[in-house]
């Protein structure tokens, strides 16, 4: 998968989980026609303004992606969690967010791939927890499980 299907694939599981972002739908649908796809309603997409993203591209989105062969996630679908909680821990160790942003961003996105982050939010929170380091050092440990989780 190219980088700008595997963009949209993203944009698509993170709206899928997340529903925050309908402007990465039209700047991916966008990459998407600069990387050579074509389709009429990736076209569409493309051309939608940003300040009008919210309203307009959630409807667009499906037959963009059909369009690029690529699927369509219902609203929480598991393997949209999947994929949104794998960038998030991509994203972690890459120090792109700091362990406790990961930990509670992927509880959010998903609560089939977050089991041990949910009993290390709850670390987090206590009274008699440990050095925030360790806790952190665990989050991170965590993330790099979930990324090499099939």
């Amino acid at each position: 998968m190219d980088d700008a299907l595997e963009r949209m694939r993203l944009a698509a599981a993170l709206w899928s989980v997340e529903g925050d972002d309908a402007a990465e739908l039209v700047d991916a649908a966008c990459a998407l026609l600069v990387a050579g796809h074509d389709g009429d309603n990736v076209a569409i997409l493309a051309g939608v303004m940003r300040k009008d993203a919210e309203e307009e591209a959630p409807a667009l989105l499906e037959a963009a992606l059909r369009d690029v062969g690529l699927e369509h996630y219902a609203p929480d679908a598991h393997e949209a969690q999947r994929i949104a909680v794998r960038h998030l821990a991509s994203q972690a160790i890459a120090g792109e967010l700091v362990p406790a942003d990961f930990l509670w961003r992927a509880i959010g996105s998903s609560s089939d791939f977050a089991d041990r982050l949910f009993v290390l939010g709850r670390e987090y929170l206590s009274d008699h927890r440990r050095a925030t380091q360790l806790i952190d050092a665990d989050v991170l440990a965590e993330a790099h499980r979930l990324l090499d989780r099939r």
